[in-house]
């Protein structure tokens, strides 16, 4: 059986399935489906995933090419979380760097590996000069075979979730109404949700149109239908993971709210979860004990997960952030203790469809009019 690759170079990280590659990709598969060719997959970087998705989908053969570090469980993983049975799978390790998937060795090899060893090239989505552009014109040359009739002009990205809070259209009654709670801020979603599988993100990244389904409003109303908040590691000292709240009313947090072009997404969007004080604490809340670095070995071993440092590069004292260790149930608090903001008044129904409480605007609606 003969292999092909389908060959994407680095695209967005907030992809639609509207976007030309994507449509593309998937018509690529189908024929690869219907030419009974085994496809050469891997993971790493969108593209390659989500070919191991849809070569999933299909029920395709599949080479698996994936960083030489991985273990058993790493490669059951994989299986798991793209829906995959291993019976048509042929593994194929990669050597990679530390950071394995995510390193630069393990991309340029892996690229190199994989259309060596194709026997047909179907190339989609390919940037100019880049890595991928020079393999293919190289192995074009050599005289391997090239199925053009999926390939579109590579586009650079526009989906940046980066957003200018207007200071001035900030609803005037929130912070008064928002007096003495503690609120969970969140923000769009680079990739999948923690409850959902990677083949669950590129099921409805496919099935998108033109609007990336992880946005901060859609993050929110899978946490308050799920009523879950998962904890993270991110940011936090080795061995914690905590869900993060913050004593600042909407106002002053609208100051903190700016773009991270290191992590390419927003500190937070003015999307949130907010709890009385008196019943986070009564949940297990409790507040952040701020600090220079040499305080932490100070403190006793039961106050150390909520201690966090003053800041060298950023300064976090404005914060004001209050941590749950581990994952809030927000089961446990009665839903009348629940309240939610949105950013435009337009968003409070999609919202109050999977959540009973009351749900407030972060802008104005007489702003949001004008």
């Amino acid at each position: 059986m003969s292999t092909a690759v389908i060959l994407n170079s680095r695209q967005g990280l907030r992809p639609c399935g509207s976007e030309p590659w994507i449509r593309s990709t998937v018509r690529a598969v189908q024929y690869a489906s219907q030419q009974s060719l085994t496809l050469s997959v891997s993971v790493g970087t969108k593209p390659w995933e989500l070919a191991l998705f849809l070569a999933g989908c299909d029920r395709i053969p599949i080479k698996l090419y994936y960083p030489a570090g991985f273990d058993d469980s790493s490669l059951q993983n994989l299986i798991q979380q793209y829906k995959i049975t291993d019976s048509g799978i042929d593994f194929i390790p990669v050597e990679s760097g530390k950071s394995g998937e995510k390193s630069r060795e393990f991309q340029k090899n892996r690229d190199q590996a994989i259309i060596n060893d194709a026997d047909i090239l179907i190339p989609v989505s390919i940037k100019t000069g880049g890595n991928l552009d020079r393999l293919l014109i190289d192995s074009v040359k050599n005289g391997k075979s090239n199925v053009g009739d999926f390939r579109v002009p590579y586009l650079s990205s526009k989906a940046d979730a980066k957003i200018e809070i207007a200071r001035n259209r900030i609803n005037p009654v929130l912070d008064s109404i928002f007096d003495n709670h503690l609120i969970h801020w969140t923000r769009t979603s680079n990739y999948r949700w923690p409850d959902e599988t990677a083949a669950d993100y590129y099921c409805d990244i496919v099935l998108s149109g033109n609007k990336y389904p992880r946005s901060a409003l859609e993050t929110l109303c899978n946490i308050l239908s799920k009523k879950w908040l998962y904890a993270s590691s991110r940011h936090y000292r080795k061995g914690y993971s905590a869900v993060a709240f913050s004593e600042m009313k909407p106002s002053q947090a609208a100051l903190l709210m700016k773009w991270r072009a290191r992590y390419r997404e927003m500190t937070f969007e003015p999307y949130g979860i907010a709890i009385p004080i008196d019943i986070a604490e009564k949940t297990g809340l409790r507040r952040v004990i701020y600090g220079e670095a040499e305080v932490y070995h100070l403190l006793k071993p039961s106050d150390r997960p909520y201690f966090q440092t003053v800041g060298q590069k950023g300064f976090w004292l404005p914060e004001r952030e209050w941590r749950c260790l581990g994952d809030l149930d927000l089961s446990s608090i009665p839903e009348t203790k629940l309240a939610a903001i949105v950013m435009e008044n337009s968003e409070i129904e999609k919202l109050s469809a999977v959540f009973p409480g009351p749900v407030y605007s972060f802008y104005s609606q007489q702003n949001n009019e004008k």
